[in-house]
């Protein structure tokens, strides 16, 4: 059985919408890449992101929609991650829960 995550805000629109469901598959900061969005634990708080810059034993993330990178996420370590993304569930569209593209974070 994967882990599943509900996405609650709009940093990764369009790739994410709030109240779609991610499915994890169990990873670690050296089997990720470049563009991976993945799921983790960050200043008490769940945050899915995408990959940007991969090191020795951390990996660095950003939102989609985020100009820049925020500090709680320049080095994810294994001990943070809760999986990659495997796929999604996209919920039936709701106006209440669309992203603007602009202005960005």
């Amino acid at each position: 059985m994967h882990p599943s995550v509900e996405v609650s805000g709009c940093s990764m629109y369009p790739a994410l919408e709030p109240g779609e469901i991610v499915i994890l598959e169990p990873t670690s900061t050296s089997d990720l890449s470049k563009g991976d969005i993945v799921a983790f634990r960050a200043i008490g708080t769940l945050v899915i992101h995408r990959v940007v810059e991969k090191r020795n034993r951390t990996v660095g993330t950003k939102g989609d929609l985020a100009r820049k990178q925020f500090w709680f996420e320049q080095r994810i370590t294994d001990s943070q991650i809760l999986g990659r993304k495997l796929f999604s569930i996209p919920l039936p569209w709701n106006p209440d829960r669309q992203c603007r593209t602009s202005p960005p974070l």
